[in-house]
């Protein structure tokens, strides 16, 4: 029976989000093509900040499934879908428009650093609502 409920605990809580983090802002810049898109974000939230050692930061963002192979039926994964990461985008694109600020954050390890200082990756993006009834875009990069 122990060994059961082991088992169970450890398949269920890889369906659980890992611990994140987002911050208040504004897309200061937005460029996007078929399979890329790319938008500069700098931080309005002077009190907490989502990565301290860039208060305006680049987010390239290539979706990927993670793990390669959740395409397999029975695969749960928590990584954001291709749909709904196009509908992220199209939050950020119109926020970026209207010059409003969003609430950005990550799950897990959501952005990746690059080579180039305060230049992030990420491979989905999720669009999700917050108590306060604002919409809010989290970054996910490797599984969580």
């Amino acid at each position: 029976m122990k060994t059961i409920t082991s088992l169970l605990l450890i398949l269920l809580s890889q369906t659980s989000f890992a611990g994140g983090s987002y911050n208040e802002g504004k897309v200061i810049n937005f460029n996007s093509n078929n399979d890329q898109t790319s938008f500069k974000f700098i931080q309005t939230d002077g009190e907490s900040s989502l990565i301290k050692s860039c208060n305006e930061f680049m987010v390239l963002l290539q979706y990927e499934r993670v793990p390669w192979f959740s395409w397999l039926p029975y695969v749960e994964t928590s990584h954001p879908t291709e749909k709904q990461t196009i509908l992220a985008v199209n939050f950020i694109r119109e926020a970026y428009k209207n010059n409003k600020k969003i609430l950005l954050g990550f799950m897990g390890a959501g952005f990746k650093k690059t080579k180039e200082k305060c230049t992030f990756r990420s491979r989905g993006l999720l669009l999700m609502n917050s108590n306060k009834e604002n919409n809010f875009v989290l970054s996910f990069h490797d599984p969580v």
